[in-house]
């Protein structure tokens, strides 16, 4: 007998199909074949282990009405709850979330601007750290953890206040530059 066998959906029916036949006939009191064990006569009469039977049977009586067996191996795509919200959804309230800091920030005359992260066109810190890392870049030869290391805290203690001054005054244009074309940030 071949332990490894891989049962599909269909294998899986007929053997839950063949237990409950056997399982009937038992209890109607007119077995055609004589059975002292059921799923020894199962796993016998299908090929496949006592375990796989047993383990087949447990789902087939855990399973939902209509419902059918899944293969091993194969992923099911499960629908999603309707509580869940759609992508579109997410980037709607995202976009109107109030924080209680900004309701603050409004009482005095001040207005939030939020920057997405990791974008370094309007996020002066991004463009800093783009410019340390061609800077480690540049001057890395080793390519050794140790050395990198030491690059980097080198290029932090080399950012100059000219550096960001820079930065933040290209930011400011590509700000005035967005406005002026009334794409809002």
């Amino acid at each position: 007998m071949n332990n490894s066998k891989m049962i599909h959906s269909q294998g899986r029916e007929l053997i839950y199909g063949v237990y409950q036949f056997m399982k009937k006939e038992k209890e109607e009191g007119e077995p055609v074949i004589f059975l002292s064990n059921l799923r020894e006569k199962v796993a016998a009469g299908t090929g496949v282990s006592l375990s796989t039977v047993k383990r087949i049977i447990k789902k087939g009586k855990n399973k939902p009405e209509g419902a059918t067996f899944s293969s091993p191996r194969k992923t099911i795509e499960k629908p999603s709850p309707k509580s869940d919200l759609d992508q579109f959804d997410e980037e709607i309230i995202r976009t109107y979330c109030l924080y209680a800091v900004d309701n603050l920030l409004a009482k005095h005359g001040h207005t939030v601007l939020r920057l997405p992260p990791y974008h370094p066109v309007i996020n002066p810190i991004e463009k800093i750290w783009a410019l340390i890392k061609n800077r480690v870049a540049a001057r890395n030869t080793t390519f050794k953890l140790n050395d990198v290391r030491s690059l980097v805290v080198e290029e932090f203690n080399a950012v100059t206040v000219e550096d960001w001054q820079k930065v933040c005054a290209h930011v400011m244009e590509i700000e005035e530059k967005f406005m002026s074309q009334e794409r809002i940030i």
